[in-house]
């Protein structure tokens, strides 16, 4: 019994020689996947695209019901004037259509639209 290496009937080579067909068959390994690869990558910066616009429809949602609440706290005129102009148009459309609901399933649907 002699070494492994021998024992495999493959020559003997330099390290060096190693890393370079290691190197070489990754290389051709990754240029046959780099289809599958590059529409997994496409697909991932999708779902993170559509998580952010999701989280971004989120604030918005919170942001409308303090100005909502604002309203109904201010001390001034002035002050309830204030936070009624800054009302998202998603708010504000709702609030014309009922002030009683504004956070309706229609409220939400709008917000949401583009998230």
């Amino acid at each position: 019994m002699g070494s492994g290496v021998f024992e495999l009937g493959l020559s003997e080579t330099s390290p060096s020689e190693m890393c370079y067909h290691t190197a070489l068959s990754g290389n051709n390994g990754a240029m046959v996947d780099s289809k599958p690869i590059r529409e997994r990558v496409l697909l991932q910066k999708e779902l993170t695209n559509a998580t952010a616009e999701y989280l971004t429809a989120n604030q918005m949602i919170v942001y409308d019901y303090q100005l909502f609440d604002g309203v109904y706290t201010a001390e001034t005129r002035k002050h309830t004037w204030d936070y009624i102009e800054s009302y998202s148009d998603a708010l504000t459309t709702a609030v014309a259509i009922n002030s009683g609901a504004a956070f309706s399933d229609a409220y939400y649907e709008a917000v949401y639209t583009d998230a």
